[in-house]
């Protein structure tokens, strides 16, 4: 073995090892596949629907579910999927921005040695 394929096997094991756990615990896979796909979603919302979501078309209120309104439409004739899905956007960005707040706020906290102390104490 050369000292290129040595350094491919730590990254393979870590696959191999990563697979496993997907193939054991279904769920994850199953979770990890639905965020995967509403962040997708998200991302590409221009893209999976031409209706704005802000605009009124009072003549086409209250719609059923069709091949032109997915979801139908509200009380307004907005489309409601296009609402969904320009909505996931503004949550997803949501999410990151709590994370990051939390982030900022729990990892100095944590590290700090009062904090340690008082842990210790415990």
């Amino acid at each position: 073995m050369n000292s290129l394929d040595t350094s491919l096997l730590p990254t393979r094991s870590r696959r191999r090892q990563f697979l496993r756990m997907l193939q054991n615990n279904p769920s994850i896979a199953i979770g990890g596949g639905l965020v995967l796909l509403v962040v997708l979603a998200a991302v590409l919302a221009p893209l999976l629907t031409h209706w704005d979501p802000i605009e009124q078309d009072l003549l086409n209120t209250l719609q059923a579910p069709s091949a032109a309104h997915w979801f139908g439409t509200d009380d307004y004739g907005r489309d409601i999927f296009a609402r969904v899905i320009y909505g996931a956007r503004i949550t997803l960005f949501e999410v990151c921005l709590s994370v990051a707040i939390s982030m900022v706020i729990g990892i100095p906290l944590a590290s700090s040695p009062v904090w340690q102390d008082a842990k210790s104490m415990r």
